[in-house]
């Protein structure tokens, strides 16, 4: 919902449940929250860049949170999504 999740918690959940191998999880664990506001920047209409949000690392949110089984759950609720969306345009 904020927005702060580009390389984050869920970005990082769904990597982790589908291609573990992609990610250092030694290093995500050690990774700090960092809260960038990155959809009010770019609702406001700023022209911001990853570091001036704050984004030194290019990620927002909080990857140490990250695990296999939030990808999985998250993947189902988009999966789900999708396909909602799809039937309700073939209608």
């Amino acid at each position: 919902k904020s927005g702060d999740c580009h390389g984050g918690q869920f970005e990082t959940s769904i990597v982790l449940a589908e291609r573990p191998e992609l990610v250092d999880q030694k290093a995500m664990k050690k990774l700090p929250q960092v809260k960038a506001g990155l959809v009010d920047a770019i609702q406001n209409g700023k022209q911001a860049s990853f570091k001036s949000l704050g984004m030194s690392q290019s990620y927002c949110g909080a990857p140490a949170g990250a695990s296999a089984v939030e990808g999985e759950q998250s993947l189902r609720i988009l999966a789900q999504a999708l396909a909602d969306t799809v039937l309700a345009k073939l209608k």
